[in-house]
């Protein structure tokens, strides 16, 4: 028996660009601004979230407007969810991506 195969993740995100900047430019068209997606990661204390950068890249290809939250490092369950809910409020994000370390 062979082992699986796993698609290559780069690929497959370059396979998908190009029909995600096409609906997310329909979806602009149609409501006057680009989806907006927030980002909500977490600094595991080496001065950034991990993937973060690749994902807001990749949002940016497609088209998408993407907005990072990062709490401070060691920031309680409260203050977390108090950032969380300005950005809401102040954004109007259209989804919230949750990046756990």
């Amino acid at each position: 028996m062979s082992p699986p195969i796993f698609p290559d993740g780069r690929s497959l995100a370059r396979a998908r660009e190009a029909p995600l900047r096409a609906r997310a430019l329909r979806v602009a068209e149609r409501r006057g601004r680009a989806p907006r997606l927030l980002l909500l990661a977490f600094d595991e204390g080496g001065g950034g979230a991990p993937f973060l950068e690749g994902k807001l890249r990749a949002c940016r290809a497609c088209g998408v407007e993407a907005l990072a939250v990062v709490p401070a490092v060691g920031a309680g369950t409260a203050e977390v969810c108090r950032e969380l809910s300005q950005a809401l409020a102040r954004e109007d994000p259209d989804g919230v991506f949750v990046q756990f370390p």
